[in-house]
């Protein structure tokens, strides 16, 4: 059977069904690279390539004044070459895992040159398969001299399907965009105590080609616009403090009017200085903790999404304690649903950029129901197996299987007033005078937290805005607090949700994802109060303020 598996994924790539030189390309190199060879090792058993191209336009300012316009264009070529076969081959390795399909990007031209790109892929592919090969030789070794009981293959059949979609473009008022941003960053001008006050607007088309030798051929793009405000400054005591604005969508109509961000970006800097005059917590704290708005859907998407991406196990490297684990178990509260739809380009209206007609390795996405009231069902699936999925469901994205558009449903919605009485009654049957509402944490893929946290906990990014809830549902500003990891254990302590969900468009793993869930009341977690020493402020006010 594996022998007949290895002969199907060796079958000469397709003649090109289109005109894309890009196409041409990929189909053209990865039929020469089933000819590599060295004395010890065979041909590849399995080669793909993709190509994305970038374009459009991007502009920036700070403080009121032009930093950066242009139409950037990029190109990025990656390549993924198996040596061995399906049963064992050279990829999921700790200590050898030799991959170029999702490596740095580089060495392509900025146009659809045919020759140009088979020299870029030419090369990849060369230093891709000696790479495998050596990945495979490591591999071997370590299997020999290390038990791995019931390990799966490595690689499996899948029904690969070709999707030719026209190339997309995106077209913005390149003027009115100027504008904004120089108006929105120069809010912060004047502001005492602001270090840094900036605005960006990018409208990107992004196309994407992919090639294998099962073989499959696939095209197809898609735009997304971003506009972007941020400030910082520093507290009395030197601690660092930021604030954010982000308006993400497909089109430029997507995106708040001007007046509007205005407005937003003045919100912002209202924030950031009253966070500057927040106090911090004295202690740590240990209680409920109450999520709304963008925070709850980063507690889902980082909780449980994340951790039910990249199931399959890489040799060399300990998986204890996975949420993947739990298959068929409860692991979370019976209140809860989450699916996943990487088919569904709307909701409400408002674009889901996590969207996409086929995965990276050619397979066509399948709408998942990944929890059911409470109990694990499936999770993300690649062409790489595991011992109870044995299949893969179109979710391979980047380099392992992750999220697209989650959603998370709920029954027995609360109202905010209602999920605030219930926390400060939590608060108080755990000894705690206040407790803890955060309305807004750093985004997954924001200053480094896009990493899925230790196996068997949760690592959640920092808290941008929160408060102390009191018993007379006052509301208190708090800077500084940080969350200690939990276990997903933790996520069986989800006592209650929101009426309303709310919608994040952010970047997990490297890629879009969509998140639409209500708020969410976790009886208990852990924060630690500010531990480590900052530098001063600067002795003299910014020069725009003190000549004024």
């Amino acid at each position: 059977m594996h022998a007949l598996l290895a002969l199907t994924l060796l079958a000469a790539p397709a003649a090109p069904t289109t005109d894309d030189p890009v196409l041409r390309a990929l189909v053209d190199e990865l039929g020469r690279a089933k000819t590599l060879k060295m004395d010890t090792v065979g041909a590849p058993y399995y080669a793909s390539g993709s190509v994305t191209d970038i374009s459009g336009f991007s502009v920036s300012a700070s403080f009121g004044a032009v930093t950066h316009r242009g139409h950037p264009q990029e190109t990025q070529v990656h390549v993924d070459t198996r040596v061995g076969a399906p049963d064992l081959d050279s990829s999921s390795f700790g200590d050898g895992m030799f991959s170029d399909m999702y490596g740095r990007p580089g060495g392509a031209p900025d146009e659809p040159d045919y020759d140009a790109l088979r020299q870029a892929l030419w090369l990849k592919l060369d230093t891709s398969y000696k790479g495998a090969i050596e990945a495979l030789a490591r591999k071997r070794a370590y299997l020999e001299t290390h038990a791995s009981a019931d390990r799966p293959a490595d690689f499996s059949a899948a029904p690969v399907t070709s999707v030719l979609l026209p190339r997309v473009k995106v077209s913005v008022d390149e003027e009115r965009w100027t504008k904004a941003v120089k108006a929105a960053s120069a809010v912060f001008r004047d502001a005492p105590g602001v270090q840094s006050g900036w605005a960006a607007f990018s409208a990107r088309a992004i196309n994407a080609c992919f090639a294998s030798t099962d073989p499959v051929q696939d095209r197809f793009g898609d735009t997304q616009v971003r506009f972007d405000v941020g400030a910082s400054m520093q507290a009395a005591d030197g601690m660092e403090l930021e604030v954010s604005v982000i308006a993400v969508g497909r089109s430029e109509s997507d995106l708040p009017k001007d007046a509007a961000l205005l407005q937003a970006t003045k919100e912002a800097l209202t924030r950031l200085q009253a966070l500057a005059k927040a106090p911090t917590l004295a202690e740590d704290y240990s209680g409920p903790v109450l999520f709304t708005g963008r925070a709850a859907d980063t507690f889902f998407l980082r909780g449980i999404a994340l951790p039910l991406s990249g199931a399959h196990p890489i040799v060399g490297v300990p998986h204890e304690g996975r949420l993947t684990d739990r298959l068929n178990k409860h692991i979370t509260s019976p209140m809860l649903t989450l699916r996943d739809d990487p088919t569904q380009k709307t909701w409400k209206g408002k674009p889901l950029l996590g969207w996409y007609p086929v995965d990276d390795q050619g397979v066509k996405p399948v709408p998942l129901t990944l929890v059911s009231k409470g109990v694990l069902q499936t999770y993300f699936m690649s062409r790489a197996p595991t011992l109870k999925v044995a299949q893969s469901n179109g979710h391979a994205r980047g380099s392992t299987a992750t999220a697209s558009n989650l959603f998370v449903e709920a029954s027995e919605g609360k109202s905010r007033d209602a999920l605030k009485k219930q926390l400060v009654q939590l608060a108080k049957e755990d000894d705690q005078d206040y407790g803890i509402l955060v309305d807004e944490l750093y985004e997954a893929g924001e200053r480094g937290y896009d990493m899925g946290g230790e196996s068997g906990n949760v690592s959640l990014p920092p808290p941008v805005v929160a408060y102390r809830v009191y018993p007379d549902g006052r509301e208190e500003l708090i800077r500084g607090a940080t969350f200690k990891p939990f276990s997903f254990q933790s996520l069986k302590d989800i006592v209650a949700v929101g009426k309303e969900p709310t919608l994040l468009n952010t970047q997990a793993m490297g890629q879009p994802v969509s998140v639409v869930a209500p708020a969410v009341l976790v009886k208990h977690l852990e924060l630690r109060k500010p531990s480590r020493e900052f530098e001063k402020p600067p002795l003299i006010a910014r020069p725009v303020v003190s000549e004024k």
